[in-house]
């Protein structure tokens, strides 16, 4: 019988190690603030953001790392171990002063990012999770 992640079938022999989920301090703090300066006319528009934001998933397996994104339509995307040629952490200042940031997947072949995992509040140990477990 097949396993699943997030409703993507995985590969004989393939385990998921670790799953992410984006942090919502940074943009919880971000949105509280605008809401609280529009007299609550914000509140529809954060709780929306929020229930889209919180859609994203990520998972790292012992053969791929896997993106599932979307609220209506879903996005998923999947990166070979053996064609991972960068994982890159980065934090913009906002996100560094609240201990967030992401990871940036590169692949071999491709000029841009392939896989960005957004939102973590602690991007070193995704990375640190994702080097070792694929030895990128």
């Amino acid at each position: 019988m097949a396993t699943r992640w997030n409703n993507v079938p995985l590969k004989d022999g393939e385990e998921v190690v670790h799953t992410y989920t984006p942090s919502f301090l940074f943009l919880g703090i971000a949105w509280a603030i605008i809401t609280i300066v529009t007299q609550g006319m914000a509140l529809p528009f954060w709780l929306f953001h929020y229930w889209t934001y919180k859609q994203n998933r990520w998972a790292v397996t012992n053969q791929r790392i896997i993106a599932r994104t979307g609220v209506f339509s879903k996005k998923t995307v999947t990166v070979p171990a053996e064609k991972i040629t960068d994982v890159t952490v980065i934090r913009p200042f906002l996100s560094g002063v609240f201990q967030t940031g992401k990871v940036l997947v590169n692949t071999a072949g491709s000029g841009r990012r392939e896989l960005q995992i957004f939102g973590q509040g602690d991007p070193d140990k995704v990375h640190e999770e994702i080097t070792s477990t694929l030895g990128v």
